[in-house]
């Protein structure tokens, strides 16, 4: 198998085994992971507020793009907690880094160029 293969293949090991499957070191992680991401989930909810208040804003699109990013790492906190379970992290990792990234390469000339 290549190495490439290797990496993106599900056979990785879930956390919970790295936590010896202590509930309370399980709680502990998946608890913060999940307040973590409610922390993240809440930032783009203050900047639409603020965008939208501020219709005269220069530059808004970057706002735009910081929520989306925040967003993103929100989520990585949600797959944190799905690999306590599952081994399957670093596809939904890696596709999250890819759709940011496409995102970013696609709106990013135009802010520069203003």
């Amino acid at each position: 198998m290549g190495f490439v293969q290797q990496l993106l293949s599900p056979d990785f090991m879930p956390h919970g085994f790295c936590y010896l499957w202590d509930p309370r070191i399980v709680r502990l992680h998946v608890i913060s992971d999940g307040l973590i991401a409610l922390s993240y989930f809440c930032i783009p909810v203050v900047l639409i507020y603020f965008i939208r208040k501020n219709r005269d804003l220069p530059f808004n699109r970057i706002f735009w793009m910081f929520g989306t990013f925040i967003l993103a790492r929100g989520t990585t906190h949600l797959m944190e907690i799905w690999n306590v379970w599952h081994g399957s992290f670093d596809q939904f990792r890696e596709t999250v880094k890819s759709v940011g990234l496409y995102w970013l390469v696609i709106n990013q000339p135009p802010v520069m160029r203003r």
